[in-house]
């Protein structure tokens, strides 16, 4: 991962205004240009509003998979489904088509957390965030050449940081994906 002054400054920021929530950022191509952040987002049940987010698709949560989301299938999620949701959005306002892929996270992803949600597309996207994300790589992206996926701590407690490591090991497997683990921005 070529970590320049201005994604540098972008994970320093990205720390200072986590204040627990987790977030990420996104970088295409090596190109500060493409620089996205994205924050996790509580689930709300909100009457009466359809927009969902700029250029989010809408999802349909799966029944007994998170029962909070089921109320409102489209508002909230963690900062890899939204990441998710966004992601034809950003090729088409990008106007480029990623070859490598940086993604730093406060926390490394979820393994079994977030629910299983069904796409637009009818894509159905199964439980916890490692998993979306390996599905992305593996089954959606599959001309990105690499991933690089950093983070600087291990998501949940420290009761459930076997599970957080089970994902990131999940996610090494694959062989386009390279993982880090941060002590502090490099």
């Amino acid at each position: 991962m070529n970590i320049t002054p201005t994604l540098r400054r972008a994970m320093q920021n990205l720390l200072t205004y986590s204040n627990g929530e987790t977030g990420l950022i996104m970088r295409w191509n090596n190109d500060d240009r493409t620089i996205e952040t994205v924050w996790s987002e509580g689930y709300k049940n909100i009457e009466n509003v359809t927009q969902v987010g700029s250029g989010r698709a809408p999802i349909q949560r799966l029944e007994n998979t998170y029962d909070e989301s089921k109320s409102q299938p489209n508002f909230g999620g963690h900062a890899e489904e939204i990441l998710i949701r966004t992601w034809d959005y950003y090729k088409k306002s990008l106007g480029i088509y990623p070859i490598s892929v940086d993604i730093i996270l406060t926390h490394s992803p979820c393994r079994d957390v977030s629910g299983v949600f069904r796409d637009a597309k009818g894509t159905v996207w199964p439980c916890g965030c490692s998993n979306k994300l390996y599905k992305l790589i593996n089954e959606i992206e599959t001309n990105v050449k690499v991933w690089n996926i950093a983070y600087f701590a291990y998501y949940g407690t420290a009761a459930s940081t076997g599970k957080a490591i089970e994902g990131v090991s999940k996610l090494q497997s694959h062989p386009r994906v390279l993982t880090y683990y941060f002590h502090g921005v490099p």
